[in-house]
């Protein structure tokens, strides 16, 4: 008969510690009995006293962990992986969310012992062929507690790429199946950008596998935002994004600039690199942050990615964030064999630059280059509004390659650069669409939605109030 699982044990052992029951007779397993006793330690592992924890009286956090291992015992015992690894996953996290510092300190050699045994096969892996592939939106958990293995791939690479890992083979099924077309949608995208990306990372002396981040990060779409607020390529949040020297503010967001986003997004890795010395540490710093790695690598005393992974000790985003980003790189090293086309880098006209003394209307940019609003915008996504920052006089806007001269010319011409005829403040009636709203006033569904914040144009109300910008066809009421 198969001998049970490390969490099986592990998870066994601390429902019986946080218990309170004792160790049965006979037992030599040292972690068999109470993980957690009422009385915690009075010192820690360097001899340093510690005020008694009384644990009489269990915090809530400590009951609902106590729940989650139960009911993942349960689980694994019932064959049911998936879930089994969820419950564990959550009631570490409740631990280590919930223990305040005394407990937390009091507990770490007991925790250290229970997630020590990670390392040292206290039990048969759980085999990879009986866990599902991961859904799209819910990966399973899937664990490699192998240090090494070998590596199929004959590619050189400027960091350790394990094609072997269960996990990075998963990704790669779900990238070349399921998700196949959202994929090479990426991929396309990812020409547009790659000659550009790639010069950077030589630019910063940064490993060029780089380049496949932005496909996890936003599927290189550079107006991508998350439910979290990050935004861009590279996924910035607005706090990290001005650490890394990105300007944010009512006119513009940098996050969306491809070019200053991957210098920043370069400036950031390194100094993560810089500080971890591990590149799959300092990756899943740029997904965790960097104190969250810190406090996970010291909450299950691991060193490296591998042990940290194995131990359960970061959130399962994270714990993907770096397989998938292999997944990537390997499907990318030969991207015909797993039937993509491959990722042009060729270089692309560039579009020219001309720098504004004063604001300048978006529309009136366009029909000086001859081209539409939407180019306009497209040519300086860090644009939030219609016209081109207030604050900068020396504004640098791009225009379609090769027109420079025509803009320039029709400029001179232009005696207003930001015309308007005013804003319109309308109150939505019964039976009232955006569009027909939008048609009304010469002007557009889209910019209506831009200028008022509408998430969902379907759940506008009567009574609802609306500031419209007229279009220059509209001639008043």
């Amino acid at each position: 008969m198969r001998r049970r699982s490390w969490l099986v044990v592990s998870a066994a052992a601390l429902v019986q510690g946080l218990g309170g029951a004792q160790e049965p007779a006979g037992s030599s397993s040292p972690v068999a009995g109470a993980v957690f006793s009422s009385t915690a330690p009075s010192s820690d592992t360097l001899g340093t006293p510690l005020p008694a924890t009384n644990l009489e009286e269990k915090p809530s956090w400590l009951l609902r962990a106590e729940k989650n291992m139960a009911d993942g015992v349960a689980a694994e015992t019932a064959g049911d992986l998936r879930s089994a690894h969820r419950k564990y996953a959550k009631a570490l996290k409740l631990i280590a969310e919930g223990a305040d510092d005394v407990t937390l300190l009091s507990l770490r050699p007991q925790i250290s012992e229970l997630m020590g045994l990670a390392g040292q096969g206290a039990g048969p892996e759980i085999p990879i062929a009986a866990i599902p592939p991961p859904a799209v939106n819910d990966p399973v958990r899937v664990l490699d507690l192998s240090a090494s293995l070998p590596r199929t791939s004959t590619h050189s690479y400027s960091f350790r790429i394990n094609a072997e890992d269960p996990l990075v083979k998963r990704y790669v099924e779900l990238y070349t199946g399921p998700l196949r077309g959202r994929t090479q949608e990426a991929f396309d995208r990812m020409s547009r950008y790659l000659e550009m990306v790639n010069r950077t990372i030589e630019e910063e002396q940064m490993p060029k596998e780089l380049a496949y981040l932005p496909v996890v990060e936003s599927e290189y779409q550079p107006f991508a935002v998350s439910p979290a607020g990050a935004v861009g390529l590279w996924q910035f949040m607005s706090s990290t994004a001005k650490f890394a020297g990105l300007k944010i503010n009512y006119w513009i967001d940098e996050r969306r600039d491809p070019d200053k986003s991957t210098r920043a997004a370069m400036k950031t890795l390194k100094s993560l690199y810089d500080w971890f010395d591990d590149w799959s540490l300092a990756l899943a710093a740029y997904n965790r942050g960097l104190y969250g790695i810190q406090r996970d690598l010291e909450f299950t005393r691991s060193t490296n990615f591998s042990l940290l992974s194995s131990r359960q000790g970061v959130p399962v985003e994270t714990e993907h964030y770096v397989p998938k980003l292999m997944a990537l790189v390997l499907i990318g090293e030969n991207p015909a064999a797993h039937g993509f086309r491959a990722p042009s880098s060729g270089r692309s006209p560039k579009p020219d630059t001309v720098i504004l003394e004063k604001p300048l209307d978006l529309k009136v940019a366009a029909a000086c280059a001859r081209t539409t609003e939407a180019v306009i915008r497209e040519l300086n996504p860090s644009l939030r509004l219609w016209v081109t920052p207030n604050n900068e006089p020396n504004f640098a806007l791009k225009v379609p390659p090769g027109s420079k001269t025509l803009f320039l010319e029709e400029l001179a011409k232009v005696k207003d650069w930001t015309p308007s005829p005013g804003f319109v403040r309308y109150t939505v009636q019964k039976g009232d669409i955006l569009g027909r709203i939008a048609k009304r006033y010469r002007t557009t569904s889209e910019a209506i939605q831009r200028e008022n914040k509408i998430a969902n144009p379907n759940r506008l109300r009567p009574g609802d109030k609306l500031v419209i910008r007229p279009g220059r066809g509209f001639k008043g009421e």
